[in-house]
């Protein structure tokens, strides 16, 4: 991962805790406020960028360089919650 604008398309990396690797099956995606979020073929919604806020709504401060799961109020997972919902980017 890394934080440098890029003129070409690059692939976007999952985290170490998600098992690292390209982020694959990826059917909709959506920027928004300095991050983003990206809906998987299964369901999953994945996050990385500026995680002022928790917005990202996964564990971890500052900006994530590489994908991360969205959890939703999962309280075996500290609650986490993305700020806005990831919905109201993917519809």
């Amino acid at each position: 991962g890394t934080t440098v604008d890029k003129l070409t398309p690059v692939y976007v990396l999952r985290s170490a805790a998600e098992g690292g690797g390209q982020l694959t099956n990826i059917i909709q995606i959506e920027g928004g406020d300095d991050c983003t979020y990206a809906l998987d073929a299964n369901g999953n919604v994945w996050s990385w960028g500026d995680n002022a806020g928790n917005k990202l709504g996964r564990p971890g401060a500052g900006n994530q360089t590489t994908a991360g799961r969205v959890v939703q109020g999962d309280p075996m997972n500290n609650g986490y919650s993305a700020t806005p919902s990831p919905t109201v980017y993917l519809n």
